[in-house]
């Protein structure tokens, strides 16, 4: 992903003129189709990840991982967990016993 100073950089020099993709491309170290999409604004960047409200990592306090909250890994783990119980509880017909649930993790 291209840095929010390269894409500013690479259209002043758009706006400036003078020089081709190609020669944009080498001065500013991107590629040439990045610098074609940015001509056509088809890389609005600073509207997708301001700098100012990119959330940093914290440390989950469930699985302890470094994460950007909320936690992707326990949002998984419970789907997990909502999914296998479903089926259990869908795999026994009402009025007969239901196998032990697990612990809560």
């Amino acid at each position: 992903m291209l840095k929010l100073e390269q894409v500013r950089r690479v259209r002043d020099l758009l706006a400036d003129g003078r020089l081709s993709h190609r020669a944009i491309a080498l001065q500013t170290g991107v590629s040439r189709m990045s610098v074609a999409n940015i001509a056509q604004d088809q890389r609005p960047l600073e509207l997708l990840y301001p700098p100012e409200e990119t959330p940093k990592p914290q440390r989950c306090r469930q699985c302890g991982g470094m994460a950007v909250m909320p936690c992707r890994v326990c949002a998984a783990r419970q789907y997990q967990r909502n999914l296998l119980a479903m089926r259990r509880w869908a795999s026994h017909p009402p009025g007969q016993n239901h196998p032990p649930r697990r612990p809560a993790a």
